[in-house]
Parts: C-alpha cells; structure tokens; sequence
C-alpha cells in the first residue's frame, strides 16, 4: 500500500508540474528617442517609474546602433555599441548600474580600442588602448580603481611616451609630462612695459 501511495503522489506531482506554465519577466523594448522614457543621473525612468527591459537606438536605415538592459532603472547584463553595417564597437558589462568584468571597444575596422577589467565600478587589472592603426597607446595596471604597477604609454609612431612604475601611490621613471614653465613664472605677474 505504501508503494501505491508514492506512486500516486509522484504521478500527481508529475502532472502539476506538466501544467505549471514557467513565468518569466516580460521583457519590454524601447527605442531611445521615446519621449517617455527619461534618464535622471543614472537611472532610466519610465513615466515616473523606474525601467526594467531593453532599451536599442538605430541608425536612419534601421540598423542596430546600440542595446542596453535595465532592471529597476539601473544599467544591468551586457551592453553593446555597434558601427553601421552591425560592427561591434563596444561591449559593457554592469551589475546594479557598476561597472564590472571586461569591457572591450573595437576601431570601426575591428582592431582593438580599448580592454578594460572593473570591480565595483573601479578599473582593477589590465588597463589596455590602442590606436586605430593597431599600434598600443596605453598598457596601465590598477588596483581597487588606482595605479598600482607598470604603466606604459607611446605615440602614434611607436616610440615611448610613458614608462614608469607605481608602487605605495608613488611613480617612479619617466611619467610623459613636459613642464613648459617654472611654477614660480606661471604664478607671476607679467610686468608692465610702460
């Protein structure tokens, strides 16, 4: 009798569980340019309530420029950029309107911009850019959203601008800057010629 009865609950369950319907959210899509959806600091408000869905932008022949998620107004998931013709320009990552993980940007020939790693909406890792002819720009490290390590910058033509290392919030080496003037002469009066 016991058996019986398990089967019989387990059959009953089964069939419940046939008819339960999964819910999902719904998901809602709106072009940027709706007059009734308005950004405020960072949180996107649909008449007056704060937005969950997906927001795109197109182009004038309805290609895709861009797609954003939002869950409770705030920047959520992957976000994404695109170049006319569907070329990826930039791929974001947020959790609750922070930056996190690995952004990447692409030059509108599919060479590399930018790769970014965030933590809690601070830079932390890597910090790489890159000119449009592929040639590196910026190779920085952080930590916790500051310079912490190597950092390295050239220009356009590949020789260095920047080469130094950040240890205890201090750098050490060539930091790129070129002071034109003196502080004392900057702060200075010029005198009068008459």
């Amino acid at each position: 009798m016991g058996k019986y009865l398990i089967c019989i609950s387990y059959f009953s369950l089964c069939i419940y569980a046939w008819n339960l319907k999964p819910t999902r959210p719904k998901i809602a899509f709106f072009e940027k340019s709706d007059p009734q959806f308005q950004m405020h600091e960072d949180t996107l408000y649909q008449n007056e309530t704060k937005y969950t869905g997906k927001e795109f932008a197109l182009y004038p022949n309805n290609d895709t420029a861009s797609v954003a998620s939002f869950a409770k107004g705030l920047l959520e998931g992957i976000q994404k950029k695109y170049y006319p013709k569907h070329i990826l320009a930039e791929s974001r990552n947020y959790h609750r309107g922070e930056k996190i993980g690995r952004h990447v940007g692409f030059w509108e020939n599919s060479l590399p911009k930018f790769d970014y790693y965030f933590e809690k909406n601070e830079h932390q890792g890597s910090f790489k850019e890159w000119y449009n002819n592929g040639k590196p720009f910026k190779y920085f490290h952080y930590s916790k959203g500051y310079e912490s390590g190597s950092q390295r910058m050239w220009w356009e033509n590949g020789i260095i601008r920047a080469n130094y290392y950040v240890k205890n919030g201090r750098r050490f080496g060539l930091i790129g800057l070129k002071l034109c003037l003196n502080p004392k002469d900057s702060l200075a009066k010029p005198k009068s010629r008459i």
